[in-house]
């Protein structure tokens, strides 16, 4: 398994000023890798008006879709001419036209490239690799998305402003020492960066991957290193997880963990003070930088006291049981269109803030990789319904939930609402696994049991 540990960098002030000199070269080659693409695809694509083209392609898919019929498969076309233009296969194009680079065919020219340039010579080659395949990343998402029918978010150029990480392609270990109070990361070109031993790094593993971030006045280095799994003892213990905005979350077993307080006073008054500062002062720099700084403070707080809830959770129970819950589309704006604006408009934003604010998406997704690492089961199970089902006797009413207290018609049970939901969850994943009893069952629930 791939284990990421993430330090605190620090380096001299020249270094800071050597760092962004890289940072301008990499984002230089990204871009311009990214237009010798762009112009392969434009080079590959033909015209609408191209009718001999076209009629080509056409023969060309009913001949495939002929021998996948012989051969008792299913064959799906390719979408029609959109746009104006469509790229063809090769059996469509001229002999003389180029292929699309691939990212070795790009590594090579940047091999060339950097025999002639003092400034990439100057630098490891690991530095410049690791930008063309960032960009071979970027196009390999993009066909995936548009492969899978979501929004395609084609690569696009990068500026000084979304571009802060250096990333070393086949790092090697000797790339990483041990000083004794200090590992200190050596890459030739770069400066040298010294790292806080907060935690032991394993140098004797292999190093998968290297990224240098540099935002403002911090440098953040992520090293993955390739670790044997380490799972934690077995236990029977199972529970359902049910996040909300009133609690963070609800275990089955009626642990609560309380709502996190944001700190948006204090960033509200930070970007009040950037907002009256002159365009392009110095001051104006000053407030941007303190305004950041604060906004990643509270990621780190955020993240931090997630990974508390996490690895307790993790570490009590062999069964987690959690919601599989579309946060993206439950945090999707009201604000609707011209023709049909949207209704609440106001309240909805208000709880799209509160559930960000709490970090549902970070909290499984750090339970997925956990659990996976401690050898625990991660359940994620249909959430229709189960704020509105009884968890003693079944029914489902949606008035029977009153905000936190949950009292049902029914039986008359009576206990608090995401403690109900909780239970409902755990129940539904243990429906649908082998062997249930051989996780504990929660408590109960209790005739008239008080929330």
């Amino acid at each position: 398994m791939h284990a990421t540990y993430q330090f605190r960098g620090s380096t001299t002030k020249a270094g800071y000023e050597r760092l962004d000199d890289v940072l301008r070269l990499s984002r230089f080659l990204y871009n311009a890798a990214l237009q010798d693409r762009r112009d392969a695809f434009r080079r590959r694509s033909v015209p609408r008006e191209d009718w001999d083209a076209r009629q080509r392609r056409l023969e060309l898919d009913a001949e495939r879709k002929t021998a996948a019929a012989d051969a008792g498969e299913e064959w799906t076309p390719l979408r029609g001419w959109a746009r104006g233009r469509r790229d063809l296969p090769d059996e469509c194009l001229p002999p003389d036209v180029p292929s699309v680079p691939t990212r070795f065919d790009q590594m090579k020219q940047f091999t060339n490239i950097r025999k002639d340039d003092p400034d990439w010579s100057a630098l490891s080659v690991g530095v410049g690799r690791g930008v063309l395949r960032r960009l071979d990343r970027a196009f390999q998402n993009f066909f995936r998305r548009v492969k899978a029918g979501e929004k395609p978010g084609y690569p696009r150029f990068k500026s000084a402003q979304r571009w802060s990480t250096i990333e070393i392609n086949e790092p090697r270990p000797s790339m990483i020492r041990d000083n004794g109070r200090h590992y200190l990361i050596r890459v030739k070109g770069l400066p040298l960066i010294r790292m806080r031993k907060r935690r032991e790094l394993p140098l004797d593993r292999k190093l998968v991957n290297l990224t240098i971030t540099h935002r403002g006045r911090r440098l953040i280095c992520n090293l993955t290193y390739e670790v044997e799994q380490e799972p934690l003892p077995p236990t029977n213990a199972a529970a359902g997880l049910d996040v909300g905005v009133t609690d963070r979350a609800m275990l089955s077993d009626g642990t609560a963990f309380p709502r996190r307080p944001p700190r948006a006073k204090a960033i509200e008054k930070k970007q009040k003070r950037l907002s009256a500062c002159r365009s392009g002062s110095r001051e104006r720099r000053r407030r941007a930088r303190i305004l950041a700084n604060a906004h990643y403070r509270e990621r780190v707080r955020a993240r931090n006291e997630t990974h508390r809830i996490t690895t307790e959770i993790v570490r009590r129970f062999g069964l987690v049981a959690i919601e599989n819950l579309n946060v993206g589309a439950m945090t999707a704006s009201a604000a609707g269109t011209m023709e049909e604006p949207g209704t609440n408009v106001s309240a909805k934003s208000g709880l799209n803030r509160s559930i960000l604010e709490q970090s549902w998406g970070m909290m499984r997704q750090q339970l997925a990789y956990k659990a996976a690492w401690a050898g625990r089961e991660l359940i994620a199970v249909d959430p229709a319904h189960t704020s509105q089902t009884c968890s003693r006797c079944g029914a489902v009413d949606r008035t029977y939930r009153s905000g936190k207290e949950y009292r049902c018609g029914s039986c008359g049970l009576a206990m608090d609402a995401d403690l109900n939901a909780a239970r409902n969850i755990l129940a539904r994943a243990l429906a649908g696994v082998e062997n249930p009893e051989r996780f504990a069952d929660p408590d109960p629930p209790q005739p008239g049991e008080a929330a």
